[in-house]
């Protein structure tokens, strides 16, 4: 997975190559998805699916999430409904920081692991003339 913080180009350095993402689920009876249910893969607890009978894991060559979670017209929003906001400490110092924020200043976030050992590099997968903001993500116009 690759992830993103504030706008598409800045992307944080090393890749996560520990959790995996679903892309597909075949939903059958008796196929909920349910909270932190156990799955063979490292699996956000939100994502999972109870009694999947199997899966395939695709190599990130084959096919590779492109993670856009700090890219947003309103952090705010994101930060008060994300599903594990009870590990963050000091959102408020942290959208202070974001607002402000600037490449050199390096990595910010308000969970207490995700920041660490990461660094910021410009990347781009995405050139800034496909993208534009709308609502509060933002959307790729093409690619």
């Amino acid at each position: 997975m690759r992830t993103y913080f504030k706008e598409p180009i800045y992307e944080l350095i090393p890749l996560d190559d520990v959790n995996a993402v679903p892309v597909i689920y075949k939903i059958q009876e008796g196929c909920e998805f349910q909270l932190a249910s156990p799955y063979p893969v490292v699996l956000d607890p939100t994502r999972r699916i109870e009694n999947a009978k199997s899966f395939w894991f695709f190599d990130r060559k084959e096919i590779e999430m492109h993670h856009m979670t700090l890219v947003r017209k309103n952090m705010r929003m994101k930060l008060q409904n994300v599903s594990n906001r009870g590990n963050y400490a000091g959102v408020e110092q942290f959208l202070q920081k974001f607002e402000k924020w600037k490449p050199e200043d390096g990595v910010i976030h308000p969970h207490p692991h995700i920041g660490k050992n990461k660094t910021i590099t410009i990347s781009h997968p995405f050139k800034k003339e496909n993208y534009s903001m709308a609502s509060r993500w933002w959307t790729m116009s093409s690619m």
